[in-house]
């Protein structure tokens, strides 16, 4: 009974606490709570739910839904208590309505969904994984609302510089990327936001590299080097269990129009010649193979016989355009 083995969060609450006591404004405190990725082994959270047995990271005995759904509410407990204690430091420290508080992660978690469980390979790649929770509480505002807009995480940095007017100067290779959510949270629906979002998955082997884009119309593609090839419509199919990849020409096409000559090229001759800065490089090749499978996918569907002449048309001219684009990739990337 007296040999549970505590996370590292039930002591670095308590220390960032402590540092907020000991610290005057203005301040930055980045929080980290890593024992969501376990079941946990906190005694008052974990004896509620499975006992002293429960781990889901892998599959080796039989579990019910009510198990997966208890070691979930679990964690959300436990996280709870921990983020507490430094709001109840902040109010005792008459810092937290002056303070812009963002609760967020790096990554969600696949709980069963689509046959696996937690994150990170090449195959987990559907929303349960890459939607992940952003909650903010703004400095001497009322925001209560909800956003439905596209957003993504690299739109947290430009937030905080927009809400506190910290001017940043960007090097001659630099470009700032994402957008303040602050014409959001006020309520301005009018603000334009993303027209689509990238997400990319390297683990366990770059070679197995898998992309999934998702855009504001709620078609999302997911496309991996292992194969994997699936398209859904978000708004009619949340739980992605409709795959329209081997039978949607034109929404697949529209999608990945859409993605190619918007903003992508625009960015990307900035991307394949700044080397220095890390991933980008793998960034262009996966825009790379993703152009070949397109370019492809384009000439099969025109060559066969159902398709209308103007569907084969846009093909062709969907083709001429990524052939062009391809080009100045293979230049810059030297391949």
């Amino acid at each position: 009974e007296d040999r549970w083995l505590w996370g590292l969060s039930n002591y670095d609450a308590p220390i960032a606490s402590n540092w907020l006591a000991q610290n005057k404004a203005p301040i930055f405190l980045h929080y980290y709570v890593a024992d969501t990725h376990k079941a946990l082994r906190d005694r008052e959270f974990r004896k509620k739910v499975l006992g002293d047995n429960a781990d889901l990271d892998y599959i080796n005995h039989l579990v019910s839904d009510e198990d997966i759904e208890q070691t979930y509410y679990d964690r959300v407990a436990f996280v709870d208590k921990q983020l507490g204690l430094i709001i109840d430091q902040l109010k005792l420290k008459d810092l937290y309505d002056d303070s812009l508080i963002i609760i967020t992660t790096d990554h969600g978690e696949a709980m069963g969904e689509h046959g696996s469980f937690g994150h990170g390979l090449v195959n987990q790649m559907h929303q349960g994984v890459i939607h992940s929770p952003l909650i903010m509480k703004a400095p001497n505002h009322n925001f209560a609302h909800q956003i439905d807009a596209l957003v993504s995480s690299i739109d947290i940095f430009p937030t905080i510089i927009d809400m506190f007017n910290i001017n940043v100067e960007y090097g001659k290779k630099q470009r700032p990327i994402g957008k303040s959510l602050v014409p959001l949270m006020r309520g301005d629906i009018s603000h334009s936001h993303h027209e689509y979002i990238y997400v990319e998955s390297r683990w366990p082997a770059e070679k197995d590299r898998s992309i999934a884009y998702v855009d504001n119309t709620g078609m999302k593609l997911i496309y991996g080097k292992t194969g994997i090839r699936e398209l859904y419509n978000l708004n009619d199919d949340p739980n992605e269990e409709t795959n329209l990849y081997p039978v949607s020409y034109n929404p697949f096409t529209r999608l990945l129009t859409r993605y190619l000559f918007s903003s992508i090229y625009d960015g990307l001759k900035i991307v394949v010649k700044s080397r220095g800065i890390r991933g980008y490089g793998s960034l262009s090749r996966a825009i790379y193979d993703l152009i070949k499978a397109i370019t492809n996918y384009a000439k099969v569907k025109c060559m066969k016989d159902e398709n209308s002449k103007e569907d084969c048309i846009r093909a062709e001219k969907l083709v001429s355009s990524v052939t062009d684009i391809e080009k100045q990739i293979r230049m810059n990337l030297s391949l």
